[in-house]
């Protein structure tokens, strides 16, 4: 605004173009743009974007169904395929699994990647002899792993065998949760 004041007051373009990084042409058509539409003329617009492809009101009932049991709608997990298939079938709307993996995080949901094994740091006998029983009852087909939260879980087997809360070192794969 000062330097269109300057030169609305007789200021040339050319002299000051070098102290204000413009080119002189840029500066007259800063002049010509406040001539037409005043001064507001030279705020920057919001851009319009590409639209949203799913409003708030799928993104909360994507939330629900997340938050829900993935066996309902005939998934194992949640996870970015199965959510873009999901989205697909309910909103007919196709979403990329990259995009889907964005969504989950927009929702306010992040990936936990458990460690495999225990680490070298904790080589502590018990979770080693721990994780070899765990890895076993994961190998047989009618198991069940239930995560009650971020830390502990239930892994029911077809024999009836049930472990419970193990510490963390001992989880095997990933689970969406809460932020």
């Amino acid at each position: 605004v000062t330097i269109v004041n300057l030169l609305l007051n007789g200021v040339t373009a050319s002299f000051l173009s070098g102290p204000c990084g413009e080119s002189s042409r840029t500066l007259s058509s800063w002049v010509k743009q406040v001539d037409e539409g005043g001064f507001e003329a030279l705020r920057p617009k919001k851009q319009p974007g590409r639209p949203h492809r799913l409003t708030k009101e799928e993104k909360e009932g994507i939330k629900e169904a997340i938050l829900s049991e993935p066996s309902s709608y005939g998934y194992n997990v949640w996870d970015g395929p199965s959510l873009s298939d999901f989205i697909l079938k309910q909103y007919q709307v196709v979403l990329g699994v990259r995009q889907c993996q964005r969504l989950f995080h927009e929702l306010g949901f992040s990936q936990i990647r458990l460690q495999a094994f225990p680490s070298k740091a904790q080589e502590e006998d018990s979770n080693r002899e721990e994780f070899k029983k765990l890895k076993t009852c994961f190998s047989k087909k009618k198991t069940r792993v239930v995560f009650q939260d971020e830390v502990h879980l239930t892994v029911e087997t077809d024999s009836g065998r049930v472990l419970k809360h193990l510490p963390p070192p001992l989880m095997i794969g990933f689970i969406l949760s809460p932020r």
